[in-house]
């Protein structure tokens, strides 16, 4: 039992960030399309292109998560986005770039800093963890869970945990917005943007 709660939840909160993340850049194309240059030095065509397709892409991505459809494509996908996220976040990170990351566009703005990285290998840990379950472990438990009318239970766990989850990064990523604007306001420069 413990199993299904476990994958339902990396499930729900790999899911649900892909989710988030693709909704909140198709309603920020333009700042999209602003962040994709500044970080990767892509511009045009291949970021207007990449801008349009890429929103799509986590949605896809995350619907996939949820409904436990096509394992482990979905999680493979999911890796490798964040892989391809985080090597483009640690060169703008060298290079000394000072943008937004455009991770969750206008919903949860954030410079581009080595938090970023480490939210990243958190989300990237997930989707290894949902790899190794594969649909096996995935599918089938909660097909066995449905099946003996556990899941009720099951989904109260996972929705806890989602809950618990999602205010944390909230609270997070508010904390450090609102620090960033201090800091701005008074002059200095916020410490997410000077570490290199």
């Amino acid at each position: 039992m413990t199993a299904i709660w476990l994958v339902l939840s990396m499930r729900l909160i790999l899911g649900g960030a892909f989710i988030l993340a693709g909704w909140s850049k198709l309603t920020h194309s333009n700042g999209l399309r602003v962040a994709i240059t500044q970080l990767s030095g892509l511009n045009g065509r291949p970021a207007y292109s990449l801008a349009l397709l890429l929103p799509w892409v986590e949605l896809g991505i995350g619907c996939a998560l949820l409904a436990g459809a096509g394992y482990p494509l979905p999680a493979v996908a999911a890796a490798g986005c964040l892989l391809a996220f985080s090597a483009v976040a640690a060169f703008a990170i060298l290079r000394g770039v000072k943008a937004d990351c455009g991770c969750f566009g206008r919903l949860l703005p954030a410079a581009i800093s080595p938090q970023t990285l480490i939210r990243n290998g958190l989300l990237l840990a997930v989707a290894f963890a949902l790899i190794w379950a594969g649909e096996d472990r995935s599918s089938r438990a909660v097909s066995e869970a449905l099946a003996q009318g556990r899941l009720s239970e099951a989904w109260l766990v996972v929705l806890a945990t989602v809950a618990v989850a999602s205010a944390a990064v909230v609270c997070f990523q508010t904390a450090l917005t609102l620090a960033t604007i201090q800091e701005r306001r008074s002059g200095t420069t916020p410490v997410a943007e000077t570490e290199h």
